[in-house]
This record gives C-alpha cells, structure tokens and sequence, in this order.
C-alpha cells in the first residue's frame, strides 16, 4: 500500500462475485488497498455505478484449518423432501466463492443420473450457498450430493476455503484430498411441490423460493 506495489495475481468470475488469487501469500503486518474500478460492467454491458475502495491490515496468523459443512438441506437420509427444495449448505468459515460452482456440487439421482443446476447464490460473508436444479425432483427417488474436495494448492479443483484449504469431507482433519475427502449425502424425495423455507439464515433477500417470489 505505501509503496503502491501492484499484488500480482489472477482474477477469476463467479457467477454475480468474483475472487482475487493472489500468487503469494499477503506479507505480515502490511496493509493493503483493494479497488473495483468501474471498468467491471454486467453482462448486460452496464458499468459498475461507483468505484469501490477498501484497506485492509494482516496480522501474522496464518490459517491451516480446514473447512467443514455444518448444515445442509434437504438433511442427510431425509423422506420426503420436496420436489422444488434447493440444494443448500452452510459451511465452518468463509469459502473462495470461485470454487463453489457446478462441477464441484454434483446431484446425481438413484439411476446415476446427474442433475444439470442452475446459478448457485453464495451468502454474502461466502460460509454458505443455495442452487437450485433447472428441474424438479422426481417423486418417491433417492438423490446423491457430492460436494468435491481437492488439492490444497491456490489453483487447484475442488472446494476450498478462502485460504485454498481443502474441502474436509470426511471430518478428519488432514487433506485426504478427493475423492476421500469429497462430502456426500443422501435424501429422498416425497411428492410435495409447495416447499417452506429450509435453512432460513441463507435464504436469498430476493428472488424466487419454490416458484414464489420471496
């Protein structure tokens, strides 16, 4: 920041965020300026109203933990789930949103069939996300989730936290990487179709719930 050294990395979309790799881990007890320019423009080709400038300080911490999933809807060995539930999961800390996309959330149902989703919606401090599938459930059918793990290097595939740590699937804490370290669950639907909120703390301020406006 004082020097105005420009931190070289990589920047990388996802869906309405976007995440910044930096190439080399921030330095010590330095502080740092991060701009949004308005040069960034929707997909409509609108640019962003106003430039957005923010500073932060590290400390000397380092994080090692690796992250968890602490909720999830529809739950685990769930009857009846509705036919129209989103896919939802809460995680231990907040999560590098650019791997939090659908080659690493797969729905697959009890034929082996995977299901194609839709935009995933990650919560605004990133611990959370909900997607939807681009079709409902089929009644009365067991239905897998894989959340998929990976090696815990920056660029690496899977789920990894914003410090690139892996995905602990498997709750043990060493990166076992996946597919051991993959998170799966299974549930099975009902016949429902008007479905309630699920886990109401990640429900989006917007948008549409089971085909109704929220």
């Amino acid at each position: 920041f004082g020097d105005d050294t420009e931190v070289v990395g990589t920047r990388e979309p996802a869906d309405r965020a976007f995440s910044f790799i930096h190439n080399e881990d921030f330095a010590k007890n330095t502080q740092y300026r991060a701009t949004v320019t308005t040069g960034v423009k929707s997909t409509g080709g609108l640019s962003l109203a106003n430039q957005k400038d923010w500073v932060f300080t590290t400390g000397e911490k380092t994080d090692q933990d690796l992250p968890l999933v602490v909720e999830k809807s529809p739950a685990d060995d769930e009857v009846g789930a509705c036919l129209n539930e989103p896919i939802q999961v809460v995680f231990s800390e907040p999560m590098s949103v650019r791997t939090l996309k659908v080659s690493n959330i797969i729905v697959t149902d009890s034929d082996n069939h995977q299901l194609e989703l839709g935009s995933i919606v990650v919560r605004n401090d990133f611990t959370a996300f909900t997607v939807y599938p681009k079709q409902s459930f089929a009644s009365n059918k067991e239905y897998t989730v894989t959340l998929r793990s990976g090696a815990s290097d920056r660029m690496g595939t899977g789920i990894r936290d914003a410090c690139s740590n892996p995905l602990d699937g498997n709750g043990n804490s060493i990166s076992d990487n996946t597919p051991a370290d993959d998170y799966v669950w299974h549930f099975t639907t009902g016949v429902q179709t008007d479905c309630s909120i699920s886990l109401e703390n990640i429900t989006p301020s917007s948008g549409v719930y089971a085909q109704k406006p929220i």
